[in-house]
């Protein structure tokens, strides 16, 4: 269970989605280059994947302290035809960013720590490009934000990478769904008149909310809770419709339905073992 309630203040000019391709991310005006990626779990194979396919992105470095998803990585390099690459430590992340001339980096490992390679990648002139959230505390952020306005020429965001300043904060991919847009659309022709107030739900069923508490996302030390990680495209979507930016803004919530004892109070909690890296990658090998 979690709310929020925000305050809203006068309109303020945001793009059309339909105007903002070609700062997308893989496009050759803004995005290519010598790409290192930190973090090589899952999503990352959605980024490698997209920077192979454009031949003026180049994957050169992974940073990854599990030697066994960083030679998973490389092997999916080697198929998709891209040369292998050389991995990385996390305490090795500044001497890669030199080693390797990084002109960008993907970052993909836990939200908790974006800003462990956030900071140092823009401190060496090296363009962002982070998964959401971009961090998962208000001072994580500030510190961010503080380090990228000392290089205004420089830019990060959260799926959406954005050329020059710092434009975008929140995942706006959210917007390019048709129902989406439709919104936006019908809101901002008036055909239903001055937007007083907004009651938005966003309602995750088992089949995807489970998913946030079988994996990392579960602490929220790791992804700083559910508002953070996830809701960051519901409010997008609410400030871009209305064409405003909350003024002020209150939280409420608490675990009510996952969890090991809400689990074992209502007769829902269901133990089991958890498949580990290593077993994965044998099996997968003997499978070949």
């Amino acid at each position: 269970m979690f709310g929020i309630v925000e305050k809203y203040v006068k309109p303020v000019q945001r793009p059309s989605p339909h105007t903002t391709t070609s700062t997308m991310p893989g496009t050759s005006e803004t995005f290519g280059g010598r790409v290192a990626i930190v973090g090589t779990g899952s999503r990352a194979a959605t980024f490698v994947h997209g920077i192979v396919e454009r031949p003026a992105s180049n994957v050169v470095a992974f940073c990854e302290p599990n030697s066994i998803r960083a030679r998973y990585y490389n092997e999916l390099l080697a198929s998709l035809g891209a040369p292998t690459v050389p991995v990385y430590k996390p305490d090795e992340y500044r001497k890669m960013l030199v080693q390797e001339r990084v002109e960008v980096v993907v970052i993909t490992c836990i939200d908790a720590l974006h800003d462990v390679y956030i900071i140092p990648a823009l401190e060496a002139g090296v363009r962002v490009l982070t998964e959401k959230p971009m961090t998962t505390t208000v001072d994580k952020c500030r510190r961010i934000l503080e380090t990228a306005n000392m290089s205004p020429s420089l830019s990060i965001t959260g799926e959406v990478f954005v050329s020059g300043v710092i434009e975008s904060k929140a995942p706006k991919k959210r917007r390019y769904n048709p129902v989406h847009e439709l919104v936006k659309r019908t809101i901002s022709e008036g055909k239903i008149g001055q937007v007083l107030s907004v009651h938005f739900e966003w309602l995750l069923d088992t089949l995807h909310g489970a998913d946030y508490f079988r994996r990392w996302h579960r602490e929220k030390g790791n992804s700083g809770g559910l508002m953070v990680h996830k809701s960051g495209h519901h409010f997008d979507l609410v400030n871009w419709w209305i064409d405003a930016e909350p003024e002020t803004v209150a939280g409420f919530g608490k675990l009510a339905f996952y969890g090991e004892e809400a689990g074992r109070k209502h007769g829902w909690a269901k133990d089991y073992e958890r498949a580990r890296g290593l077993s994965q990658y044998i099996w997968r090998k003997i499978q070949r």
